[in-house]
């Protein structure tokens, strides 16, 4: 019985270590009424590497020439210029059934999200600087500006870990 519990914890880390997130997000609420959620991704094509950086809210998206400023816990600044990758928007309805009485009222509540990607290229120096922590980050989105401000880090140091593993993988080939 022993023996199996212990494989069944050895599979369990192992599918655990597998199956581990390639991106690091952030989730908000940046007006009372109104949720964002924000991934950021790396990715490696050719010798440059990229910071994709999805936002899925009700109304926001990129501007038509995003940027990206970063505040690291240093002081550091770092301004990124962008480009816009893809929008989508989703329209659905969520209906509500109640009775009353002997009648049902059914209300249908419009429902809608938004999904927006942009690319930010990124230089080695520049994920040196975002290993130190991000204390700010603001991104160029319409209508109003994502801005997020981090009492500790929360981004800065998986993003630089998320570096050094695609970097570790195109050295192995």
């Amino acid at each position: 019985m022993k023996r199996i519990f212990l494989i069944a914890i050895v599979l369990t880390t192992m599918w655990l270590n597998l199956s581990a997130k390639k991106s690091v997000s952030s989730s908000h609420k940046i007006l009372s009424n109104e949720g964002c959620s924000v991934a950021y991704s790396i990715i490696h094509q050719d010798s440059t590497y990229f910071i994709y950086v999805t936002i899925t809210s009700e109304r926001l998206v990129f501007s038509p020439k995003p940027s990206m400023k970063v505040k690291t816990f240093d002081n550091t600044m770092l301004d990124i210029m962008g480009t816009n990758v893809f929008q989508n928007t989703i329209t659905d309805g969520i209906g509500v059934s109640v009775p009353i009485g002997n009648t049902v009222v059914t209300s249908v509540y419009p429902y809608s999200e938004t999904s927006s990607i942009a690319c930010f290229e990124v230089t080695e120096e520049q994920f040196e600087r975002l290993s130190i922590g991000v204390k700010k980050i603001r991104l160029s989105t319409i209508p109003i500006i994502h801005e997020k401000e981090f009492k500790r880090d929360r981004i800065g140091a998986k993003l630089y870990q998320l570096y050094l593993e695609q970097r570790h993988t195109n050295d192995e080939f």
